[in-house]
């Protein structure tokens, strides 16, 4: 995030508090959950798929902007939350990888699988 950014999201949180700004988070996260839950059915009356797909788009950036100023109010830095990004991208590949390989073997199960990517990215 840039400089403004993050100058903005601190000007923000003093001025309306953390407790306003953690509500505006679940807010935003609501309508970007409704609006996921519409295009996940395919049809809404009165709403074209393309309708939905941009008000989708919108509210992932407002969720974005909360999350990041989330990160300011904790008093996260970049580079710690690039390291706990990498490492939750690690866990996604190798649940990827470990399902693949479920696929090519029945019977093994998904916790099996999970326990085996944690034991494995904890190391």
């Amino acid at each position: 995030m840039t400089k403004e950014e993050r100058d903005t999201f601190q000007t923000a949180l003093d001025e309306w508090g953390p407790e306003a700004q953690v509500g505006m988070l679940h807010e935003e996260m609501g309508e970007l959950m409704t609006v996921l839950n519409k295009l996940r059915r395919e049809s809404y009356p009165g709403a074209s798929w393309s309708a939905l797909r941009g008000n989708a788009l919108e509210e992932i950036e407002d969720v974005r902007i909360m999350l990041d100023q989330m990160a300011v109010m904790l008093k996260s830095d970049e580079a710690h939350q690039g390291e706990l990004r990498q490492g939750k991208m690690q866990r996604l590949r190798e649940l990827l990888r470990l399902d693949r390989k479920r696929n090519e073997r029945p019977g093994v199960t998904v916790r099996e699988a999970t326990a085996t990517v944690t034991e494995r990215v904890s190391r």
